[in-house]
């Protein structure tokens, strides 16, 4: 998986919010969590995201957990950003290696 690009693309935007910046429906979450991989012990509470990296329910917007997450766009020059089929469950470990990734552009 190393150089592969990234499929699902974190907006920059207050964490949690929809591009409006309001915050997203419990049935948003709901309905996105959803398009999660299920984890076999407990596919309620717990899930995979596409680039495999585990989710936990409770830790929604949490970027201090291994495990949270956040609502990503797989488009994000859509017109339709926030269209159902655009949005998927996001490991923040994603967001935070974008970080990264540009720190180190930034620095050289």
């Amino acid at each position: 998986m190393r150089g592969e690009s990234l499929n699902v693309i974190v907006m920059e935007r207050k964490l949690n919010f929809d591009r409006n910046g309001k915050d997203w429906s419990e049935i948003t979450k709901i309905e996105v969590w959803e398009k999660g991989r299920v984890v076999a012990y407990s596919s309620e509470d717990w899930r995979w995201d596409m680039r495999g990296n585990v989710m936990k329910w409770s830790e929604y917007g949490n970027e201090n957990s291994e495990y949270g997450w956040e609502i990503g766009h797989m488009d994000s020059e859509s017109d339709e950003n926030n269209n159902d089929d655009n949005l998927h469950p996001v490991s923040l470990k994603i967001k935070k290696l974008n970080e990264k990734l540009v720190s180190r552009k930034d620095s050289k």
